[in-house]
C-alpha cells in the first residue's frame, strides 16, 4: 500500500497528527502532556503519513535561522517498522534542503539513535535526559548545493 508524506493543510488534520503524538508520547511513553505539546508547534512545520487517506504518522520541522530541527516523529502502533517513520524523516529532510538549509539536528531517544544513523545523522555530544526519556544529539549536514549528507 503507497504511504503519502504530505504537509499538514488543515486544522482537522493537525488534530489528528497530534492525537498521534499523544498516543505515542503521552501514553505509550509516559511525557507529560504539557511537554509533548510545546510552544515550538505554532513555529514548526508539520507533515503527516497517509494511507488509505488515513492518517498514520506524523512529524515536524522547526527552522532556526540557517539550522532546521526535526522532532516529533511518531508513527500509529500497527504501522511501525514498515518504512513510514522513514519516509516521514526524508520528507522532512527534503523540505530542509528546499528552504536552503544546510544542517538539521534532532533529539533522538536512545534506542532509535541507530535508525537516524541509518538516514545519515551523526551522534554528538553526551548522552541527555528530555522528558525523563535518555536521548542524544544528532547531526546532518549537507554541502553547498549538494543533497548528500556529509557524514563525519
Amino acid at each position: 500500500m503507497k504511504i503519502i508524506i504530505r504537509e499538514v493543510e488543515t486544522s482537522e488534520e493537525m488534530e489528528a497528527a497530534q492525537a498521534i503524538r499523544f498516543e505515542v508520547f503521552v501514553k505509550e511513553q509516559n511525557v507529560p502532556p504539557l511537554l509533548e505539546k510545546d510552544p515550538d508547534d505554532e513555529k514548526a512545520m508539520h507533515v503527516i503519513a497517509l494511507k488509505e487517506g488515513l492518517i498514520i504518522g506524523t512529524g515536524r520541522l522547526l527552522i532556526l535561522g540557517n539550522i532546521a530541527k526535526i522532532g516529533r516523529i511518531a508513527v500509529i502502533h500497527s504501522e511501525r517498522h514498515r518504512g513510514v517513520g522513514t519516509a516521514i524523516v526524508k520528507k522532512l529532510i527534503e523540505i530542509a534542503v528546499q528552504r536552503g538549509i544546510r544542517e538539521i539536528f534532532l533529539h533522538a531517544q536512545i534506542p532509535i539513535v541507530p535508525f537516524y544513523a541509518l538516514l545519515g545523522f551523526v551522534p554528538q555530544g553526551p548522552v541527555f535526559q528530555e522528558a525523563g526519556i535518555p536521548h542524544r544529539r544528532m547531526k546532518m549536514k549537507f554541502q553547498n548545493n549538494d543533497d548528500e549528507p556529509i557524514i563525519a
